[in-house]
C-alpha cells in the first residue's frame, strides 16, 4: 500500500510546528461507470486488429439500449476514455491530462444507440515518449467494455 505525507500542526515549547506524517492511500484506479444496467450492451471495437507501425488506430466504444424501457448512461471527459497498454504499462490514453469534472446523463430509448471514437497516433502520450510496437491492449473506462488486442508491427 503506497504511502502519502500529511501535515499536522504540533506543538514544541508552547511553539506551533508544521509536521509530516504519512497516511495509507488506497491504490488508485481507473474510473468506471457502473454499476452496468440490464439491458445495455456495450461494445469496443478498432478499425483494424493488425497495424503498421505510425498507422492510425480508430478506437469505437457503442453503447446500445436493448431493453424495452428508458436508460441513463453516465457520460464526462473523466469517464469515458479510452488507453491503450503496452506489456501491462500504459503507454496513452485519450483523455490524458487535465479534464473537466463533470457528468453528462443521457437517456436511451429502446433500441438506441450512442457511439464515442478516438484515434491514437501510436505515440505514447503517457510516461516516456516512445511509438510502441508488438502486442498492445486497447480498453475503455466504460463498465462492461471488454479490452481487444491489436498488434503493431515494425516494418
Amino acid at each position: 500500500m503506497r504511502r502519502s505525507r500529511g501535515l499536522v500542526l504540533e506543538t514544541l515549547e508552547r511553539k506551533v510546528l508544521l509536521a509530516a506524517i504519512a497516511t495509507p492511500l488506497a491504490p488508485v484506479s481507473p474510473p468506471m461507470i457502473a454499476p452496468l444496467s440490464q439491458g445495455l450492451v456495450v461494445k469496443l471495437s478498432t478499425d483494424h486488429q493488425v497495424y503498421r507501425r505510425g498507422q492510425p488506430v480508430v478506437m469505437t466504444l457503442t453503447e446500445t439500449n436493448t431493453s424495452q424501457q428508458d436508460i441513463t448512461v453516465e457520460s464526462g471527459p473523466g469517464l469515458a476514455g479510452f488507453f491503450v497498454t503496452h506489456n501491462g504499462r500504459r503507454v496513452w490514453a485519450s483523455n490524458a491530462g487535465v479534464q473537466p469534472m463533470f457528468i453528462l446523463m443521457r437517456t436511451l430509448e429502446p433500441g438506441q444507440s450512442i457511439s464515442q471514437s478516438a484515434t491514437w497516433n501510436g505515440q505514447s502520450n503517457i510516461g516516456p515518449s516512445s511509438t510502441p510496437a508488438g502486442h498492445l491492449v486497447v480498453a475503455s473506462q466504460v463498465a462492461g467494455a471488454q479490452p481487444i488486442n491489436i498488434q503493431i508491427r515494425r516494418h
